[in-house]
């Protein structure tokens, strides 16, 4: 039970109250009183430093008869709860909802990114075509037969530009849309929920769905259209292109696929994994100096700058080697990457000139080969770095549709207590030269982010109009007004 008595005090008191976020036991939630007083404001100096009431009017002894109403609440209405559900997954219909504004414009980008994959199938076979032709301008009759492949060349060059400009510049402007829609509803979600949701959540993971979230999801979604569709269309026509050319050559290509795509996956799983665990490690890093910057006032008061200074060291010293091995890593695999690409186009280029001195194949044809092989080998590891790209953007996704759709609220009392007590204390808080005393009757405060940690326990205090009060903490700190 809490009781709240009236009497007279000046107008320009100010009361300095624990942080919203408290627990009366058995009784009236804190926060209910952040609602209801206007001149009440918040102040949280390391472990609830100090309580302060300012005398400035020559009326504030003279006692009126005093008003006095008791609340009962229960114990489950003034308790912290949250939300027990796994972490959200974002579904099919939440990106549908996303994109559907934009649909008309991202079918646009799709079929540019379709013109442009077409035309980069097309252009190793006009260019074998072209090479077939220059080898006749030794015949005079040969010149004019060169110009036809020179004008397919040339305006596939030119389509595949144009395609390539159109799906680039139209997923940006659809990127940025969906990015400020995006940004706009999760601010709108953040700012409107209780202070309470804030206790039981990072301020900096709340900052980072805004900005960092938001850019690798537009991110991962642009490359999606702009690579993902691309290279595999590519992938697949440069396929069907190899078998139009030589099957002979194709079949050997193949061959040697399976080895190089598993030494591949392994290795970048490997690398995956390594990187994965060193941007986890410089977050640990980041929240260190997060934390001693956010609390630098009781860094300072404690002395505890050369603390936070050895563990902020002993992190980065962590996220360094990481890199580092990554670094090493990624050194191996591009090297032997170029060194596996370049010993195919060199069996290629060993097998097709069999195949010319045979009579199975023309000079042209091989070149329009070599090229498309080039095509699928660039295709393929652009895949290989979209994957990467999309878990990560679909784990930011994760991320921001947790935060849109997070439905763990602190529980205060119900609302029609709560208005019954604020419009009693209101109507008479409100007259000009009015404040009450304050009593804190077995007062019992632990943050919801450590229960465990009791910051106030059983504090039995009464605080008489114009008197200066203050409760030191353990630091030594104090403040009063």
């Amino acid at each position: 039970m809490i009781s709240v008595c009236m009497t007279r005090i000046p107008t320009g008191l100010r009361v300095a109250l624990q942080k919203s976020s408290g627990i009366f036991r058995g009784s009236l939630h804190v926060s209910q009183f952040s609602r209801v007083v206007k001149r009440i404001k918040s102040l949280n100096l390391g472990v609830w430093s100090g309580l302060a009431l300012l005398k400035c009017h020559p009326l504030h002894r003279i006692i009126l008869p005093v008003s006095c109403d008791t609340f009962q609440s229960s114990s489950d209405a003034v308790s912290p709860v949250k939300s027990s559900r796994d972490p959200y997954t974002w579904s099919r219909g939440d990106l549908f909802v996303l994109i559907w504004p934009e649909f008309f414009s991202l079918a646009c980008a799709v079929l540019g990114a379709l013109s442009a994959a077409a035309m980069n199938i097309l252009i190793p076979i006009y260019l074998g075509e072209f090479v077939e032709a220059i080898a006749l301008w030794s015949n005079r009759d040969g010149i004019s037969s060169g110009a036809l492949p020179t004008l397919k060349l040339f305006v596939a060059y030119v389509v595949q530009s144009v395609a390539t400009f159109s799906y680039i510049s139209v997923l940006a402007s659809v990127g940025e849309r969906i990015a400020f829609k995006l940004r706009n509803d999760l601010l709108k979600t953040i700012i409107h929920n209780e202070v309470a949701y804030f206790d039981t959540h990072n301020s900096g993971k709340l900052i980072d769905s805004l900005t960092a979230d938001v850019q690798t999801f537009k991110s991962a979604f642009k490359q999606c259209i702009s690579i993902g569709l691309r290279s595999t269309t590519q992938i697949l026509g440069s396929f069907f292109s190899l078998l139009s050319i030589s099957p002979m050559l194709t079949g050997t290509l193949l061959s040697s696929l399976p080895c190089m795509f598993l030494i591949g996956s392994l290795m970048g799983t490997e690398l995956r994994r390594l990187s994965q665990k060193a941007q986890s490690q410089h977050s640990t890093a980041s929240s260190i100096a997060e934390e001693s910057f956010t609390h630098i006032r009781s860094v300072k008061a404690l002395s505890m700058e050369e603390l936070q200074l050895e563990r902020y060291r002993d992190e980065t010293e962590k996220a360094r080697a990481l890199n580092e091995q990554l670094g090493y890593g990624i050194g191996m695999f591009q090297g032997l990457s170029n060194l596996t690409l370049n010993g195919v186009v060199l069996g290629v280029l060993y097998v097709g000139g069999h195949l010319i001195y045979r009579d199975e194949l023309r000079s042209g044809q091989l070149m329009a080969f070599l090229v498309t092989t080039q095509t699928i080998q660039r295709s393929m590891a652009q895949l290989s770095l979209l994957f990467s790209q999309l878990l990560r953007g679909s784990t930011a996704l994760n991320r921001i549709f947790g935060v849109l759709h997070d439905s763990s609220r602190t529980e205060l009392l119900p609302q029609r207590t709560h208005s019954s007590i604020s419009n009693k204390l209101y109507e008479q808080w409100s007259q000009p030269g009015h404040a009450p005393d304050l009593h804190f009757d077995a007062v019992r405060f632990a943050y919801p982010t450590r229960p465990e940690a009791v910051v106030l326990d059983e504090l039995n205090l009464s605080i008489p109009a114009g008197n200066v009060v203050a409760l030191v903490g353990q630091s030594g700190a104090v403040v009063t007004h």
